[in-house]
């Protein structure tokens, strides 16, 4: 059986040395060990493990192919040397390693089947790969296309997006621990510094920073925690090597290395090779980004760019942040000029800046640069996402870039305004290309593009065809639907984003804020439907006949009404969906409690329902947005799942047995009627605070 040829002949490579796994010098010497690893093929480990060959070693110890007994197939086994299995850490880090690759399942991780230790090696049984660490193939002359490149980092990516699903960081991401099998699969190995990501800085108990010096992270270098996005950046280094055949940072010492990592911008790959896709630079550039924030935020992110390259689709999502010299010079240029804009930007030409009572709203700061509404629950934090579009510009943007960011959140209110469309586009034009001349990369900024690019259509804004009269004031454009004894005053939501809490706020749960874009502008009614409106348009059902909101009104009797009124007034009436309410209660900016006191009926200040429009309208003319009584919306209900990047017109899945409803209402407290708040009811529900506001599309 010792002799048996599965471990040369059948199992390895045809007249080829086997891969070897880098496994680095020792942590606790800071030196390789000058020990032989002196093993005995043939012997039985585990009491099912044949040791075979020796494929290759390092300072921590060596890997052997070797044959798994009872299921009769190749395994690779990687055995700590003797020395160090006296140093608990590295002992700890070496059955951690196997645990942790145990989670994960892709065939671009490397699988992992046992753990165990014989006499006094502690060992590891994965699978045996036939093929060639890309470590040893470019150190051999060997230097794929830029296609096979795009691929090759691809396949990385997906073995990163499996190891991210269960919050582990590899750490030590480098061509020596990307194994490439002979038919041309990728699989990343050598989980050995791997740790979970929340707590997880760089150092090890004996203050050692961890990692290969050529391909850390600034964040790596610096010691600081890291995430997915650090090894996002190494990524980047080996694409940057597998594309020019160098790498982009080279020392002749560690420190020498690590400054570079943190403080130089690395030379432009299509300098070294002009015949390299300006789309595949740009994707390199932005996993090389310096601060974590300008890289791809995700594993994901970075896979959907290269498919996009991969299938000729350009431009990718993300820009590179441009070289520090480029950014420095383009910030002051910026920075000369942005006082003027941002006074073009902020009120119309030929007018005061807005004061009193009308004048929009700065949403409020905070640590994360959003305020999610109700309060986060345990496991609800406004971190959990980058800052979203219409949210104060986080801390970790430069001034210029959060005078623009603020500048975006500004021209998002003004949109009610009525105010030239080409002007108005062009406004957004040039906020949109200073953001990019900073380098910037973030949820709002694609949202700001998103709108931009529906901006042709969605800001011809016309007097609408049902409108028995038509206007302006302090809250922008309204048009009132006259029909019958029915009369409403709507007023103009026009395109633009928000950031939506992906948990139901009232249930408590837990939850991510996603950016959510609307490009398409509609015409919301400026208070829940009254007793007397419903009565006007649905006269057989014999209500009392007065201002207070309709309730008492199941989800299809709400929608029949929306029918009606279609119907006599020749528009497009329907329930709002519950994103378009939403954005239509902020209203362009951030809520919390304390401001809605004057705008909302709630548990807080009344046991009863009152009139409609009694109190405050919110920016955007709305009143009861707030309180008073929840509005049923067009959506069925199901949780809102989250998402790394904006969300264009969501709509609620197709069918279900309940339906949303937002806003708040008498019966809660005041920091259960914030935008956030969700409720969901069957659809022949009907409650004494449930109504709903009817929404005309353009």
């Amino acid at each position: 059986m010792a002799n048996s040829p599965s471990f040369m002949e059948t199992e390895l490579l045809s007249g080829k040395q086997p891969s070897r796994l880098e496994l680095g010098t020792s942590a606790a010497t800071g030196r390789p060990p000058t020990e032989t690893v002196h093993l005995h093929r043939g012997e039985v480990w585990g009491g099912d493990f044949e040791l075979g060959p020796l494929i290759g070693k390092g300072g921590m110890g060596a890997v052997y192919a070797g044959r798994q007994i009872s299921l009769e197939r190749a395994v690779a086994i990687k055995a700590l040397r003797v020395h160090l299995s006296e140093d608990p850490e590295l002992v700890a880090r070496f059955e951690q390693e196997a645990k942790w690759l145990a989670r994960i399942s892709s065939p671009h991780v490397i699988q992992v089947h046992a753990f165990g230790k014989h006499r006094n090696h502690h060992f590891l049984v994965m699978e045996l790969i036939e093929g060639e660490d890309l470590g040893r193939k470019l150190k051999s002359g060997w230097r794929p296309t830029h296609g096979e490149s795009v691929a090759l980092v691809a396949q990385a990516a997906h073995g990163l997006i499996a190891a991210g699903e269960h919050g582990i960081v590899h750490r030590d991401i480098k061509p020596g621990n990307m194994l490439l099998t002979l038919r041309g699969v990728l699989k990343v190995t050598d989980f050995g510094l791997a740790r979970l990501v929340h707590g997880s800085s760089n150092i090890s108990s004996t203050g050692v920073i961890l990692g290969t010096d050529a391909y850390m992270s600034p964040e790596q270098c610096q010691g600081l925690a890291v995430d997915q996005r650090s090894d996002i950046y190494s990524l980047g280094v080996v694409f940057y090597e597998l594309l020019c055949g160098q790498r982009p940072f080279a020392g002749e010492t560690h420190m020498e290395v690590f400054i570079q990592h943190i403080d130089r911008a690395p030379r432009s790959p299509r300098l070294i090779d002009p015949t390299i896709p300006p789309e595949v630079e740009s994707v390199v550039l932005t996993c090389l980004a310096k601060d974590p924030i300008h890289r791809y935020q995700s594993a994901t992110e970075l896979l959907d760019d290269l498919q996009r390259v991969a299938d000729h689709q350009w431009p990718v999502k993300r820009l590179h942040v441009p070289p520090r010299a480029l950014r420095f010079w383009a910030a002051s240029l910026l920075l000369v000029g942005l006082g003027f804009l941002l006074l073009r930007i902020a009120w119309p030409h030929g007018a005061a800046p807005p004061t009193g009572a009308h004048a929009p709203t700065p949403p409020p700061e905070s640590a994360a640069g959003v305020h999610a509404d109700p309060p986060p629950s345990p496991g609800l934090t406004a971190t959990t996402a980058p800052g979203p579009a219409g949210a104060v510009a986080p801390s970790a943007e430069s001034p210029a870039l959060a005078a623009v960011h603020r500048s975006f959140s500004a021209w998002q209110v003004r949109q009610a305004q009525p105010l030239p469309a080409a002007r108005m586009r062009q406004e957004l034009a040039d906020l949109v290309a200073a953001a990019t001349t900073l380098g910037a990369s973030a949820p709002w900024l694609d949202s700001a593009r998103a709108i931009l690019a529906g901006l042709p259509d969605s800001l011809a804004v016309r007097t609408p065809t049902w409108a028995a009269h038509a206007g302006t004031d302090d809250y922008g454009r309204w048009a009132e639907c006259v029909t019958g004894d029915y009369q409403e005053r709507f007023y103009w939501c026009p395109p633009g984003s928000f950031p939506q809490i992906t948990a139901d706020a009232v249930a408590g749960h837990g939850g991510q804020i996603r950016t959510v874009v609307l490009t398409h502008g509609f015409w919301m009614a400026s208070h829940e439907l009254s007793n007397r409106q419903w009565q006007a348009l649905m006269p057989a059902s014999g209500r009392e006949s007065n201002d207070l909101p309709v309730t008492l009104v199941s989800w299809e009797q709400a929608d029949a009404c929306c029918e009606r009124l279609s119907a006599a007034a020749r528009c497009q009436a329907v329930l709002p969906s519950e994103a378009q309410w939403e954005y239509a209660c902020r209203a362009g900016r951030d809520w919390r409690a304390e401001d809605i006191t004057d705008l909302a009926w709630t548990q807080a200040n009344t046991s009863e329902l009152h009139t409609v429009g009694s109190k405050s309208k919110n920016p955007w003319g709305l009143y009861d947005c707030f309180g008073n009584a929840n509005e049923w919306c067009a959506d069925w209900y199901a949780a809102l799942p989250p998402a790394t990047r904006p969300v264009r017109d969501p709509s609620g899945p197709a069918t279900g047995t309940e339906h949303v409803a937002r806003g708040g209402d008498i019966l809660q407290a005041p920091e259960r009627c914030l935008p956030a708040a969700r409720f969901h009811f069957e659809t022949q529900t009907t409650l004494e605070t449930l109504g709903f506001r009817i929404l005309i599309r353009q």
